[in-house]
C-alpha cells in the first residue's frame, strides 16, 4: 500500500534523417522518471467532469552526447487530467502540466526560453475511432513555444481483429522538439502508424 500508484516509465525520441546519404539518427533524446498516478478520483467542485487523474514526479532527459553536443535537463511536473463525456463514446480530455527545472546543463541552461514551464494537451475522440490531439507550450521569451497537433484513427480491423494500430499523422511547428536544437524553430508534418495513443 505504500507504493501504491508509484510507477517507472521511460520514454524515447529519435528523429532520423532520410535527406542525407547515410540516412542517420540525427538526436536522440532519452527522458527516464518516476511518477505518482493518482487515477479517477473523486471530485465535486467540477461536476462537469466524468474523470480526473493526477500525475505527478520526477524526469531526467538528454541526448546522451558529451561536448557541445550535451543537451540535459531534470524537471518535477504535476499534472491533472480532467475528462469530460464517455471515452466509448465521445469524450475530452484536458490536461496541463507545469513543471520546474530543477538543473540543466550549461549548453541549454536558457531552454525555458523555448520551452517555458507549462503545456497544454487538448483530446477530442473516442477510444474506438477517430481522435484529434493538440499540445501548446509557451517559451517566456517573446515568439516562442510549440503546437502540436496529432490525428489517428484504428486500422488494426483491417488486418486483424486483436490488434491495436492506428493510422498516425502529425504537425508540429515551433521550438524544442529536438533537444539538440532546441533553440531552432522547425516545421514537420508527420506520416506513419502507432500502436499506442
Amino acid at each position: 500500500p505504500q507504493l501504491d500508484g508509484l510507477h517507472l516509465g521511460y520514454t524515447q525520441t529519435s528523429f532520423w534523417d532520410l535527406e542525407t546519404a547515410s540516412q542517420p539518427f540525427d538526436d536522440t533524446s532519452y527522458r527516464p522518471e518516476i511518477f505518482l498516478l493518482h487515477a479517477d478520483l473523486r471530485q465535486r467542485w467540477l461536476p462537469q467532469a466524468s474523470r480526473l487523474d493526477f500525475q505527478a514526479g520526477l524526469q531526467h532527459q538528454s541526448n546522451g552526447q558529451g561536448g557541445d553536443a550535451n543537451r540535459s535537463l531534470n524537471i518535477t511536473y504535476a499534472q491533472p487530467t480532467w475528462t469530460f463525456g464517455d471515452p466509448r463514446h465521445h469524450a475530452l480530455t484536458v490536461a496541463p502540466r507545469v513543471f520546474a527545472y530543477l538543473s540543466r546543463a550549461s549548453e541549454n541552461n536558457d531552454i525555458e526560453n523555448y520551452r517555458g514551464y507549462s503545456e497544454l494537451l487538448l483530446k477530442l475522440g473516442r477510444w474506438d475511432s477517430v481522435e484529434l490531439a493538440t499540445t501548446l507550450r509557451k517559451g517566456t521569451r517573446a515568439g516562442k513555444g510549440s503546437w502540436q497537433m496529432d490525428f489517428s484513427t484504428p486500422i488494426g480491423g483491417l488486418l486483424f481483429d486483436n490488434l491495436d494500430l492506428f493510422f498516425h499523422a502529425q504537425f508540429f511547428t515551433g521550438y524544442s522538439e529536438s533537444l539538440l536544437r532546441y533553440d531552432e524553430s522547425d516545421t514537420r508534418l508527420r506520416l506513419g502508424f502507432s500502436f499506442y495513443r
